[in-house]
């Protein structure tokens, strides 16, 4: 799987927030925008962080964010390692949370699936490609040989790495406890994260294609752990006790740092979702001369997300709301009807 880097996006460099635009040439440690007091930062990241989720007032989201601003804004007034765990239930919003950190807080991140990592080190996610995404200026390449020079000795600056999917190196999968081969290289596959986790180490970097090695140093970046945990029972408090019982190394736990649990969408930000998504295709319908109506009571209906239900997390529930609409739409065309009431139409139509 190729890597992924938070920063892709259409917009041109100059739309983007002003903190992303300073992370390309800012010098280490530049992190907030002049004279910004840390006060002005939590708020700043807060309300970033409750506008992207639409959360209500006390609900766990709410504190989940509110944690994490707290610790981020430590981060960027005094950069340390930082290194957290992320885990929730597919749809939870792992994916969107962690884009959402890059982009807010101006620094570049790449997401490295683990299955990348092979069972003694890197593989197709090698660590100097990580460098170059991370940090491109401080690479030259030749442009005949396409031979790779740092220029630098050594790489310390602000960024991020997510490692996805971490809980595909546990040895319990599935109801099934691994063994033998099977055991030993997804510890393996933990053992090489190691290095990567602590928050002390350099790495020597042998970039397969670089003129010369070099070292890289996670110590200022924020290094977040990433996965569903469906091994684990449904509602069970993900504890480093839990990791352990699920055949995580004692101490690749010990260096994932605190563990933030992210909640399915509550019933109100689930219906915020499917009125976000039913308001383009209402403006479709009009479009064709078809009047939509039952809004309010479909989506009053709108089931919970769940592994046995009609559809699986958020993703699934904007497609789920889609569908159903395109259905009553369809019908409407076939019938010759100018309005249709959402609420009725069938599910298997």
């Amino acid at each position: 799987m190729p890597m992924i880097n938070p920063f892709d996006d259409d917009r041109p460099e100059d739309a983007l927030p002003e903190t992303v635009a300073l992370s390309h040439d800012a010098p280490p440690g530049l992190l907030v925008p002049p004279g910004e007091e840390p006060r002005d930062t939590l708020a700043r990241l807060l309300t970033a962080f409750i506008a992207a989720f639409g959360t209500d007032a006390g609900d766990h989201m709410d504190r989940v964010l509110a944690w994490l601003a707290l610790a981020l804004t430590r981060y960027l007034h005094a950069p340390y390692p930082l290194r957290m765990t992320v885990v929730g239930p597919t749809g939870s919003g792992k994916s969107k949370l962690l884009n959402l950190l890059a982009r807010t807080l101006g620094i570049p991140g790449v997401v490295i699936p683990l299955m990348d990592i092979a069972e003694t080190g890197w593989r197709g996610a090698q660590m100097g490609d990580v460098c170059r995404m991370l940090h491109p200026k401080l690479f030259r390449t030749d442009g005949i040989t396409q031979r790779v020079t740092p220029l630098v000795s050594r790489i310390e600056r602000p960024s991020i790495l997510l490692l996805d999917e971490i809980d595909k190196s546990a040895l319990l999968h599935d109801g099934i406890r691994f063994a033998g081969t099977a055991a030993a290289a997804r510890l393996g596959r933990q053992q090489s994260l190691l290095p990567v986790l602590d928050i002390e180490s350099d790495m020597l970097v042998h970039y397969e294609n670089a003129s010369a090695p070099f070292r890289f140093s996670l110590r200022r970046s924020i290094v977040i752990c990433s996965g569903a945990f469906a091994m684990l029972p449904p509602d069970a408090l993900v504890t480093p006790k839990a990791l352990v019982a699920i055949g995580l190394m004692p101490e690749l736990i010990d260096r994932m740092g605190p563990i933030v649990a992210l909640p399915l969408p509550s019933a109100a930000v689930r219906a915020t979702l499917a009125r976000s998504a039913l308001a383009d295709l209402v403006a479709f319908a009009a479009h064709l001369d078809v009047e939509v109506t039952g809004i309010d009571a479909f989506v009053d209906g709108l089931p919970a997300p769940g592994d046995t239900d009609r559809y699986i997390g958020v993703r699934g529930h904007r497609d789920y709301v889609s569908q159903r609409m395109l259905d009553a739409l369809a019908v409407a065309l076939v019938e010759h009807r100018s309005t249709i009431e959402l609420s009725d139409v069938r599910e298997d139509a």
